[in-house]
């Protein structure tokens, strides 16, 4: 009976000192340092640390880099997820259309972009938002357009990087609901 008990708990050890280790253990310091005054310089003696209770929280709170990330983080989750879900529910749609015919393929080409490295779909991603040469400006060029500088403005630079992620996970996400 208790060879029975301990054979689970053997073979769970390893996985659970890993967790402990890396997961629970950072979590609860992070967590104290935050009510403290734990700086770099008070990393030897971490426990003599002053306890200074949600003053740093307070003052997080009230820097406005930091409320200005939140707000584009929101803004980039506003826009990201019903556009990802939508285009994605959408070709979805379309690659199990009955078309036997290069089904296949078009559906290996829309899940490449997930499957690739980062540095070469933010490359392939720069030619397509390029102010001088990119293929987005280019159209709009073909309608009298002036295309903007999708990656320098500060008001097209969210929606480029939008864009960025929802083309590299829609062949994923289309993947999903197939």
């Amino acid at each position: 009976m208790k060879k029975k008990f301990l054979t689970p708990l053997f073979f769970l050890a390893p996985s659970l000192i890993i967790i402990s280790c890396f997961v629970i253990f950072p979590v609860f310091f992070s967590f104290y340092i935050s009510l403290t005054d734990f700086n770099v310089r008070s990393l030897i003696n971490w426990g003599n640390a002053k306890f200074i209770g949600l003053a740093n929280y307070k003052s997080l709170l009230q820097d406005q880099l930091f409320l200005k990330c939140i707000v584009n983080t929101l803004y980039f989750v506003v826009l990201m997820v019903p556009l990802a879900l939508v285009l994605s529910l959408a070709l979805a749609l379309l690659l199990n259309l009955p078309i036997t015919r290069f089904r296949n393929f078009f559906r290996i080409g829309f899940f490449m972009p997930y499957i690739s490295d980062a540095i070469a779909i933010t490359t392939v991603w720069y030619w397509v938002v390029s102010k001088d040469y990119g293929i987005l400006n280019l159209i709009l060029g073909w309608f009298g357009i002036e295309g903007p500088s999708w990656l320098t403005d500060t008001r097209y630079a969210m929606l480029a990087i939008v864009g960025l992620v929802v083309w590299r996970s829609l062949g994923y996400y289309a993947l999903l609901y197939l």
